[in-house]
Order: structure tokens, then C-alpha cells, then sequence
């Protein structure tokens, strides 16, 4: 009697550990598993937050060199727009990264905010006289976009896509020769 209950007592025994055991394995898998769709779901979020960033950096770069074809006063409420748009992209962007991405999305926040006012004064000295000299625009522009080349690798490397530096650095020529062709046509330069 002794016998069979022992073997009673160690059969429940084994039982209870292996219930605890199974349990102990589902909960760790559906923490990992909950992990694993946070971590997805982040990843996502950056993603659309990174990529609406680039579409509102196009969006900003087409409007405010919509200038000459404008009206003044409709110019200036689709660059603010443009405007506000472009910096709610940089702010989200800022807020979803790591430390050090969001460090240079801040820099260039703040580095854009002071260019984007000259930015507006030359524009608006244009609307005045329209003899404004243009180039110092363009300057302003030109290097606003080797700065958002820098930050687009950044946002790059935190989504996980990796860089080549050969093509980076190819197509940074590319866009240097673009910029040149364009400044060369708009300001009828040999």
C-alpha cells in the first residue's frame, strides 16, 4: 500500500512539474512572441514615419521653388504648409529614433528652421523687386540637401538597410553635377 502510494505521489509529482514546466514555456514563448510584434510593430511605425519625412522633404523642396509661378500671398500659405508638414515629419521622426539618430534629426530641425527664414527673406525680397540675386537661394537649398543625404543614411542604417558608401559616393557626385546643370540653366551660366 505504501508502494502504490508513493507511486502515486511521485506519478502527481511529475505531473505537477511537467504542468509547470509547460506552463513555463508558453508564457516565455508568448513574451517573446508579444516582444517580437512590438519590435515589428516599431519598425513599421519608423518606416511610415521615415518615409512620409521623405515625402514631405520633396514636397518642401517642389513648393518653395514654386516661388516665380505664384502669387505671394498663395505662396506663402502652401510653403507654410510645406513648411509645418516638413518639421511634424522631422519632430516624429526625432521621437521614434535612437539617441543618436534623433540627435541629427534634431541638429538638422534646428540647422533647416534658420536656413528655411533666410530662405523666406530672399524670397520675399524677390516678390519686391524681382531683381533679388537667386544664386545665394540655391546655395541655401544645395546645402540643405547634402545635409538630408547625410540624415537619409542615418534614418537608413536604424531601418536596418544597408548603405554602399561606392553608391552613396556616386550618387553624391550625381546630384552635385544635377545641381550644377540646373544652376547653370536657370542662371544662363557657361
Amino acid at each position: 500500500m505504501i508502494e502504490d502510494y508513493l507511486s502515486f505521489a511521485g506519478a502527481f509529482v511529475a505531473a505537477l512539474i511537467g504542468a509547470w514546466v509547460l506552463l513555463y514555456i508558453a508564457r516565455t514563448t508568448a513574451e517573446t512572441v508579444q516582444d517580437n510584434y512590438k519590435a515589428d510593430k516599431l519598425a513599421e511605425a519608423k518606416r511610415d514615419i521615415f518615409l512620409s519625412l521623405v515625402d514631405n522633404w520633396i514636397n518642401y523642396l517642389l513648393v518653395v521653388n514654386s516661388f516665380r509661378i505664384h502669387e505671394q500671398k498663395e505662396y506663402g500659405e502652401i510653403v507654410f504648409q510645406a513648411t509645418k508638414d516638413l518639421v511634424s515629419s522631422l519632430h516624429k521622426s526625432s521621437f521614434i529614433s535612437k539617441p543618436n539618430t534623433k540627435k541629427a534629426v534634431m541638429l538638422f530641425t534646428f540647422n533647416f528652421s534658420k536656413k528655411n527664414l533666410d530662405l523666406s527673406k530672399i524670397i520675399n525680397s524677390w516678390y519686391n523687386s524681382q531683381e533679388h540675386d537667386l544664386r545665394i537661394l540655391f546655395q541655401i537649398l544645395e546645402g540643405l540637401g547634402y545635409e538630408a543625404l547625410d540624415l537619409q543614411n542615418l534614418l537608413r542604417t536604424e531601418l536596418g538597410i544597408a548603405n554602399d558608401p561606392q553608391i552613396d559616393s556616386f550618387l553624391l557626385e550625381k546630384q552635385k553635377e544635377f545641381a550644377c546643370e540646373v544652376k547653370r540653366i536657370l542662371f544662363n551660366e557657361v
